[in-house]
């Protein structure tokens, strides 16, 4: 991950206009001297505080052989936000599907796809040693939980299929259009970017944005469905595989690395924001709310019943 930080993970140029090389510290300070500070410590909390931290609290654990209660519930907590660790990489991605108009062009280098690897590492070298933890303790619930209200399965049924239906239908609408003086806008889908980047020397991205975009939320929303339109107690291993696909599926970090993209480019190119950004985003907070529901009404079908994992 250190050596990742420092290598060079994206190169751009504008004709007439000398190229830029980043790295991913140097991406975080141009957000700085671009006067955009909120964002240059949003991805400096995710891509090195948020993935150091958690290997350092991981990396204690094992060399002690055991762990706290308070060690394993933040090394729990750190492991289901694992995914934001790898803000930078849809950043980057973003901006080489936007930034591919005649007079400017762009492509990765070899620092991001490491920075990728490395933190999807980092998030399975968590994953054992949460699992070699043993399941979380029960928290008890407050007198005044009423658990028929909120667990019932007609509101988890009716977020998870309007979250579908939003998952369905983002690829396909436009995702970004950038345009750049008298040039043709340049559009692009969630979809055409994937497919734009498989034909070009970006298989790595597409390959990305397919399996973390489209192919696991999907696999998510299958087994969320089973578990809301089951009767009675939703079945255990079916939540335990949507909790686990849940922690893979990574639109809500895409949804944030749209805000940056969008703040970065201004500058530069004038940006509309298409209705598959807001599908996505729409997914992304629906996916939350029928994963949260599928987990309290599967506690709240008989006594001291917990999810695994």
């Amino acid at each position: 991950m250190c050596i990742a930080l420092t290598l060079p993970t994206i190169w751009y140029q504008t004709l007439g206009t000398p190229e830029e090389i980043y790295s991913i510290l140097g991406g975080i300070r141009a957000l700085w001297v671009d006067g955009t500070p909120v964002l240059s410590a949003v991805v400096f909390a995710f891509s090195l505080v948020l993935p150091t931290f958690k290997l350092g609290v991981a990396g204690l654990i094992v060399a002690r052989g055991s762990a706290t209660r308070r060690s394993a519930a933040v090394l729990r907590g750190l492991h289901g936000a694992g995914r934001w660790s790898t803000l930078d990489f849809w950043v980057v991605g973003l901006f080489v599907s936007a930034v591919q108009l005649g007079v400017t062009r762009s492509e990765t280098r070899a620092g991001i796809h490491l920075f990728m690897l490395a933190m999807v590492a980092g998030i399975l070298a968590t994953r054992v040693i949460d699992s070699a933890l043993g399941p979380a303790p029960s928290a008890p619930r407050p007198s005044s939980f009423h658990p028929r209200a909120w667990g019932a399965p007609a509101l988890g049924r009716a977020l998870h299929l309007a979250g579908s239906l939003c998952l369905l239908a983002a690829p396909l609408p436009m995702l970004l259009g950038i345009q750049k003086g008298i040039l043709k806008e340049h559009t692009f889908s969630l979809l055409e970017a994937v497919g734009e980047q498989a034909a070009g020397d970006e298989r790595w991205l597409a390959c990305g944005l397919a399996a973390f975009m489209v192919v696991l939320p999907m696999a998510r929303a299958m087994a969320a469905g089973i578990g809301h339109w089951s009767r009675g107690r939703p079945p255990l291993r079916w939540v335990a595989l949507e909790r686990e696909l849940g922690r893979w599926c990574m639109l809500d970090v895409l949804a944030l690395a749209l805000v940056i993209v969008v703040v970065k480019l201004d500058d530069l190119v004038t940006v509309s924001i298409g209705p598959g950004a807001a599908l996505v985003v729409a997914a992304a907070a629906l996916m939350a709310a029928d994963s949260a529901l599928l987990r309290l009404r599967t506690n709240v079908a008989g006594p001291n019943v917990d999810v695994p994992g």
